[in-house]
């Protein structure tokens, strides 16, 4: 997982979009989720972009749950992009890191998240880098040691 921390327009979502745009040109597979209200807005974008239904009509707490079965039973390696996550935690802290930890432990899925708020480390693997903003080439060599190293 990798999480870019920064305050308004350092260019988090830059970096992000440049880096989807880098592996979707090494014809991998990027889910970018834009900014969202809610954690079951991410859900159901997710299974929008996996299914090509967003699970309307279905109770939240099955379309949280079919999200994250559909991105643990991946078969290709995809890394989800989270984008402007900061609301979603101010929210329920407990409920988007316990979403992000069952992202990080599907096998398949590489996570990478902007956020303007720490996020709370649930792993003794923590690496903090600091970028200078806009620094594209630094975050995909990050992203890219991340994904060998877990790989």
């Amino acid at each position: 997982m990798i999480v870019i921390v920064a305050l308004p327009g350092m260019g988090k979502t830059q970096v992000a979009i440049r880096v989807s745009h880098l592996l979707a040109g090494e014809k991998r597979r990027v889910i970018f989720v834009q900014k969202q209200e809610t954690l079951l807005d991410i859900c159901r974008e997710i299974i929008y972009v996996l299914c090509g239904d967003d699970g309307t009509g279905n109770d939240d707490d099955i379309i949280v749950r079919q999200a994250k079965r559909k991105l643990s039973e991946l078969q290709e390696d995809t890394v989800v992009v989270l984008d402007n996550t900061e609301d979603i935690q101010e929210q329920n802290d407990f409920e988007f890191e316990n979403f992000a930890r069952t992202l990080v432990s599907a096998p398949k899925v590489k996570l990478m998240i902007t956020t303007r708020r720490d996020i709370n480390t649930f792993s003794v693997d923590l690496h903090k880098v600091k970028l200078e903003p806009l620094d594209t080439s630094s975050c995909a060599t990050l992203l890219q040691e991340v994904a060998t190293y877990c790989g």
